[in-house]
């Protein structure tokens, strides 16, 4: 495969991509994944055909639809966000819930804004959402995030010094997909974790 080829995989555009070393993933194994991590919330709604019930599964199916779809933009972690912030109030664990997936969302759209000048402002305006959403949910209630987490969400503040910075590395050039990969990867880690942490909490509550 021509070098060119190889290379659109980190261009940021919506297109097919055939992979040299790893497996080539299709439609078809999108749909049977998608609907393979909606079983959770199919049964919530049928245990449960509650306002809470249902609420419960539509974050469940935003949360397969994102990790599993085909062509998932970055801003469809919003429908994971938006309905789970109504449920973030119940308890402590939800509430630690939707801020780490919310931390993990919000800094995923950050690439999407590309100028220097809007650093400044996505980056204030996310961190004081952030602060005033732990005060309430969290502090306020005298939560706090486990030691792990606390790790992980103060590495945000480490990655985005490095992508900040990347120009002024010797090997930015050669690999211009860096900072864009490992923000993948980062934000990644934090919805899957986020992913888990809700799929156990909501069958937990619907066994009790």
């Amino acid at each position: 495969m021509a070098p060119e080829v190889v290379a659109t995989a980190t261009r940021g555009k919506v297109e097919d991509t055939v992979f040299l070393v790893l497996p080539t993933i299709t439609p078809a194994h999108t749909l049977v994944l998608t609907l393979l991590s909606i079983l959770p919330a199919v049964y919530i709604v049928v245990k449960n055909p509650t306002y809470r019930g249902f609420l419960m599964s539509l974050v469940l199916c935003g949360y397969g639809s994102f990790m599993f779809g085909w062509h998932v933009h970055e801003k469809a972690i919003l429908l994971v966000i938006i309905p789970l912030g109504l449920l973030a109030q119940e308890s402590l664990p939800l509430s630690r819930t939707f801020l780490l997936v919310s931390a993990a969302g919000h800094f995923g759209l950050f690439p999407l804004l590309t100028t220097p000048a809007e650093t400044p402002i996505k980056v204030l305006l996310t961190l004081i959402h952030f602060l005033v959403a732990c005060y309430f949910l969290l502090w306020n209630r005298a939560g706090r995030f486990h030691t792990l987490e606390t790790l992980y969400l103060w590495g945000f503040g480490v990655l985005q010094a490095l992508t900040t910075l990347y120009d002024l590395f010797p090997f930015a050039t050669r690999y211009p997909f860096l900072p864009l990969m490992l923000t993948s990867i980062f934000c990644a880690v934090g919805v899957a974790y986020s992913w888990v942490r809700l799929c156990v909490l909501a069958l937990r509550k619907e066994k009790a």
